[in-house]
């Protein structure tokens, strides 16, 4: 409650107003991350056998690439000890 001093200057005369309102949003804003934080929780349940199938799937193409790619080093490196043990033996 705001009362009009003699002066003329304002005088707040409930205090707790301002703490208890202070402390309301404080309250509000809190719950606000809790709820963010439970909507993260649910999409990140929601989604998760999405990416485990997408994963599974990415993880088998990435390899089969890399063993394409190899498959010539392979060789390269088999020819290329091949010809050090011949060397030396």
């Amino acid at each position: 409650m705001i009362q009009l001093n003699v002066s003329g200057g304002i005088l707040i005369t409930e205090k707790k107003f301002l703490n208890s309102s202070f402390f309301v949003f404080r309250g509000i804003m809190e719950v606000l991350g809790l709820m963010k934080l439970d909507m993260a929780n649910f999409n990140i349940r929601q989604y998760r056998p999405l990416l485990q199938q997408q994963a599974v799937a990415y993880e088998k193409s990435t390899f089969e690439k890399f063993m394409e790619n190899q498959r010539g080093l392979i060789f390269f490196n088999l020819k290329i000890i091949q010809n050090f043990l011949g060397f030396f033996f």
